[in-house]
């Protein structure tokens, strides 16, 4: 009994070294055509830390935590390998501009948690960020708009 649970947590633990392994290789540099208005998913995932069958109230919430912490982190960096159409990526970008780095980050922060499942040793949680206008504007992929005259009196 002890060696098929001792089995069941080597085999979670190698879903999640495949899984952040299989995260480092998917996001591909894209190019400008890919900042179209869409949404960029990803999934996060957190091992409950308990060796029972049962999880306590207060390591579910400590996993949700950490699943949504992968998340963002996850999420961050597959915005951060896109390309600028300067070609430079995301990350080189911002760190040119370090004041960005502040509002990139609050954009991944308002991405929307979109499910999120509970299986009996790990937690998932998918969140989904919108590529729109906004995130676009503070990169500097949409022209400024021209500010409109003073009124004259």
């Amino acid at each position: 009994m002890k060696s098929a649970k001792a089995w069941i947590q080597i085999a979670v633990l190698w879903g999640m070294v495949l899984g952040l392994l299989s995260c480092a290789a998917a996001p591909a540099l894209v190019s400008q055509a890919d900042w179209a208005d869409g949404v960029l998913e990803e999934t996060g995932i957190a091992r409950v830390a308990t060796a029972s069958e049962i999880a306590s109230p207060a390591e579910r919430l400590r996993a949700i935590r950490d699943a949504k912490a992968n998340a963002y982190a996850r999420l961050t960096y597959q915005l951060m390998q896109r390309k600028m159409p300067s070609g430079e990526t995301v990350f080189e970008w911002v760190d040119r501009h370090p004041s960005l780095h502040a509002k990139v980050a609050a954009f991944v922060r308002s991405a929307k948690i979109v499910q999120m499942g509970y299986q009996r040793q790990h937690i998932e949680m998918k969140v989904r960020l919108y590529v729109g206008d906004g995130l676009k504007s503070v990169l500097g992929l949409l022209p400024r708009r021209p500010l409109a005259p003073p009124p004259s009196h």
